[in-house]
């Protein structure tokens, strides 16, 4: 990111903070158990996943890619999506946790 300029940086800076806050927002509903417009229940479709594991930068790495893998293998347009698909929200982020 050294040819990023100044403003460029701070566009992405706001980017990110917004993906964040939408974040927070999704995990919010999820820990509610409302998928969203105000549901009270969304009958079997929440979906979700904690875990702890001791990992390389590489590893980490590798973990990162196989789930893009994962995405794409299963990502679908509007227009190919199964009879009954919904779009669902996916996120996956890796922190240290020390």
């Amino acid at each position: 990111m050294d040819d990023v300029t100044a403003g460029e940086r701070a566009v992405i800076a706001e980017l990110d903070r917004l993906r964040g806050a939408e974040d927070l927002e999704l995990a919010r509903r999820f820990a509610a158990g409302q998928g969203g417009e105000g549901e009270e229940s969304e009958e079997g479709w929440l979906r979700g996943s904690r875990g702890l594991s001791h990992l390389t930068k590489e590893q980490l790495d590798a973990f990162h890619d196989d789930y893009l893998k994962l995405l794409a293998k299963y990502r679908h347009t509007p227009e190919d999506a199964a009879p009954g698909a919904r779009p669902v929200h996916l996120r996956w982020f890796g922190i240290p946790a020390d």
